[in-house]
C-alpha cells in the first residue's frame, strides 16, 4: 500500500480517456434503446438514455457528464422523433420531451460527478484517518525523540517506497535517521539538499522538491514546527511527479502527528529531569540535616568525655574515668558506623559495590554481627536460632554481615529497656530465611515500605536519639546485590517488628570438597 493514491477522476480536469470512455458507454446505450424502442416504445428509450447518462457520469467529470447529456438528448432525437433520422422536430410534444429530458440529464450527470468525489473524498479522508490512527499507534511505543523519527521514518519509508530520513542539528552538525537496512547511498543528500534543509529549519517552513524554495533539490523537508521551535525535519526522496495538494494536507496531518509525539518526548524528559533535580536536592537536605545531627553528636559527647578526662585527670576514680572512656569507644564505634553506612550507599549509589563471593558459615556471620554490636546491645536480651539444613552460604560475607549489623542496630534502637532481640534462620525451600524480631512499637502497616527508602526514620519509640535513615535502605541494597530481599513485617503476637532477609540459594555453586559436587 502506498501512502498517497490519488483517486482516479477526483480532479475537476477531464483526461481525453474519460471523453472516450463517456462515448463509449454512450454509444452502447443508443444501441441498446433502439432496440427496447423499436420494440417498446420511444419513451422507453428515453429512460434508456437517461440511464446511460447516469452511469457515464458516475465514472467520470462533469465534461464528459455534459458530453454525455448532450449525445443522449441527440441521440432520441435523431431515432425516435419525427423526421426519423434528422435533427429537426414537427411536433411541440417531442421537442418539450427532449429538452425537458435534456435539462434532467444535465442535473442528474451534474449530481452523480458530485456524489462520486463525494464518495471519493470520503474514502480519501478515512485512508487519511487510519494512516494517522496507524502512525498514532506506533509513535506511542516509541521511548526518545530519536526512537520516533526512526519510527515516523520508517512508517513513511514503507508507505511511500521512497527514501525518508529524520534530520535533527546540533550546533552547525546534522544528525540523521537512518532506517535499518534503507539506507541507499546514491540518495542521501548532498551539499545542495542540506542546503534546503538548513533553509527549512532556519525558515519554518518546507524546502526542496516540490516547493519554491530550493527546487531542484532531491530532497523534499518538512520541519517539525513546535510553538517554540523546530525539533526536527523530515525529508522525503524526490521523484518525477511533484506532491499534489491534497498529499501535501495528509504530510501536513502526518507532521503534525509526530511534533505531538517529540514534543511529549521531550516533556517527559524534562518532567524527568525536574523529578531528579528535586529528588537530588530533598536528598542533598536531608543528608546535610542527617550529617549535621549524626557526626555532631558522637563527636561532641566524644569531646565532652576526652576534655573532662584531661581536665579532671587525677580527680577522677578509676569507674569514672572507665565509665568515661567506654562513652568515648561508643561514640567512636557509632561515627564509624555511620561513615560506613555512608559509604556504602555511595557505593550502591554508583554501582560500584562488587561483591567478592567466599563460603561462610551462618553462625558465623551471626555471631561476628552480635558481637560488633556488643556495647550496642547491652542491657537487650538476644536469643538465636539457626536451624538444622542450612547450607554453607557462597555470598560477600562482609555485606551480609553489615546488612544484619544494621538491622539489629535498628533492633536495638526501638527496643525497650531489658528488651529481647531473637534472631531465627530457617530453610524455606531453597531459599534461607533470616529473621530479627524485637518487641519495639512496631511499624505502621503504611510506613512498612517507606522504611528502606533513604533517610527515612519512624521517630515512634526511638530510644536512641534521630537516626540517618540508611540503614535499612543498605541493607536492601546489599541483599539485593545476591538476587535477594527484605521484608518488614508485624511482630510476634502483634507486638514489635519483624524485619525478614530472604536469599536463594538455588543457584550456589557446589562446595569444593563436596564429594557430591
Amino acid at each position: 500500500m502506498r501512502l498517497f493514491n490519488s483517486p482516479s477522476g477526483s480532479t475537476v480536469s477531464s483526461s481525453p480517456y474519460l471523453f472516450f470512455q463517456a462515448g463509449l458507454i454512450m454509444a452502447l446505450t443508443t444501441v441498446i434503446a433502439w432496440g427496447i424502442g423499436n420494440a417498446l416504445s420511444a419513451a422507453s428509450a428515453l429512460m434508456v438514455f437517461l440511464l446511460g447518462v447516469l452511469v457515464a457520469s458516475i465514472r467520470s467529470s462533469p465534461g464528459p457528464a455534459v458530453l454525455s447529456a448532450a449525445w443522449g438528448f441527440i441521440g432520441y432525437n435523431f431515432f425516435f422523433t419525427e423526421p426519423h433520422h434528422t435533427l429537426a422536430m414537427i411536433h411541440y410534444e417531442e421537442a418539450i420531451t427532449a429538452l425537458f429530458f435534456l435539462f434532467i440529464a444535465l442535473v442528474s450527470g451534474n449530481l452523480a460527478v458530485r456524489l462520486r468525489w463525494q464518495i471519493q473524498a470520503l474514502q480519501a479522508a478515512q485512508q487519511a484517518t487510519d494512516t494517522l490512527y496507524s502512525l498514532s499507534l506506533e509513535l506511542m511505543a516509541a521511548p526518545d525523540p530519536k526512537a520516533i523519527l526512526q519510527t515516523a521514518a520508517g512508517f513513511l519509508q514503507q508507505r511511500f517506497g521512497r527514501p525518508v530520513r529524520g534530520l535533527q542539528r546540533d550546533g552547525e552538525q546534522w544528525q540523521a535517521t537512518v532506517i535499518s537496512g534503507g539506507r541507499d547511498d546514491a540518495s542521501e543528500p548532498d551539499e545542495r539538499d542540506l542546503a534546503a534543509a538548513e533553509w527549512a529549519w532556519d525558515n519554518a517552513r518546507a524546502a526542496g522538491w516540490s516547493t519554491a524554495e530550493f527546487s531542484r533539490s532531491r530532497w523534499f523537508w518538512q520541519p517539525l514546527v513546535s510553538e517554540q521551535r523546530v525539533l526536527a525535519l523530515l525529508g522525503i526522496h524526490g521523484s518525477k511527479t511533484v506532491l499534489l495538494p491534497e498529499q501535501r494536507q495528509l504530510l501536513d496531518a502526518l507532521a503534525r502527528v509526530i511534533t505531538l509525539a517529540l514534543e511529549r518526548s521531550y516533556l517527559t524528559l524534562d518532567l524527568e529531569s525536574a523529578r531528579i533535580q528535586g529528588e537530588t536536592e530533598l536528598l542533598r537536605s536531608a543528608l546535610l540535616s542527617s550529617v549535621s545531627h549524626d557526626l555532631r553528636t558522637p563527636l561532641a559527647a566524644m569531646i565532652g568525655s576526652v576534655s573532662s578526662l584531661l581536665q579532671y585527670r587525677g580527680q577522677l576514680s578509676d569507674g569514672d574515668e572507665r565509665e568515661l572512656l567506654e562513652s568515648t569507644l561508643s561514640e567512636a564505634e557509632r561515627l564509624n558506623r555511620f561513615i560506613q553506612n555512608l559509604l556504602d550507599m555511595t557505593r550502591l549509589g554508583y554501582g560500584r559495590m562488587k561483591l567478592t563471593r567466599d563460603w561462610v558459615a551462618l553462625e558465623d556471620i551471626v555471631a561476628s554481627a552480635v558481637q560488633r554490636l556488643h556495647s550496642v546491645l547491652i542491657g537487650l536480651k538476644v536469643h538465636t536460632r539457626i536451624g538444622d539444613g542450612i547450607p554453607v552460604l557462597f555470598v560477600h560475607a562482609a555485606l551480609i554481615e553489615q546488612a544484619l549489623v544494621n538491622i539489629l542496630e535498628n533492633a536495638a534502637r526501638f527496643s525497650p529497656k531489658n528488651g529481647r532481640i531473637d534472631i531465627e534462620a530457617h530453610m524455606n525451600g531453597t531459599d534461607l530465611e533470616l529473621s530479627v524480631a524485637d518487641q519495639g512499637p512496631g511499624i505502621p502497616e503504611n510506613e512498612r515500605a517507606k522504611v528502606f527508602d533513604m533517610f527515612y526514620t519512624v521517630k515512634k519509640g526511638d530510644r536512641a536519639g534521630g537516626g540517618t535513615g540508611l540503614g535499612l535502605a543498605i541493607c536492601q541494597g546489599m541483599i539485593g546485590a545476591h538476587g535477594g530481599r527484605v521484608e518488614a513485617l508485624s511482630g510476634p503476637h502483634g507486638k514489635g517488628t519483624t524485619i525478614r532477609i530472604v536469599l536463594p540459594l538455588e543457584n550456589q555453586p557446589a562446595l569444593p570438597d563436596d564429594p557430591e559436587g
